[in-house]
């Protein structure tokens, strides 16, 4: 299910990022110094990509749990096949694989 969830980002073959992200790249370039913390945590993040990826990996997996959590409160619980197709459907249905993936 958290490949499910990660599959935009794996076809990206990085971690989504918000739009503004590239505006906060650019920051240290112009010299501007508001945002300038996170403007280096992006600067870092296109130096080495891989610092993003358990960050996503972390989002999906909590996404899942909230999904079976939720399964289970409501007595659903013990049917995993469920579980997958609740996940396939959201994954297909809504952009929660967009948020979760980032």
């Amino acid at each position: 299910m958290v490949l499910l969830l990660l599959a935009p980002a794996l076809w990206n073959g990085f971690p989504l990022i918000f739009p503004d992200t590239g505006g906060y790249v650019t920051r240290p370039i112009e010299a501007r110094s508001d945002g300038a913390v996170r403007a280096l945590w992006a600067v870092s993040v296109c130096r080495r990509p891989a610092i993003v990826w358990p960050n996503a990996i972390v989002q999906s997996a909590l996404t899942v749990w909230l999904v079976v959590l939720t399964m289970r409160a409501h007595g659903f619980g013990g049917r995993p096949w469920l579980a997958v197709g609740i996940v396939a459907m959201l994954t297909v249905c809504t952009s929660l694989p967009c948020i979760a993936g980032h």
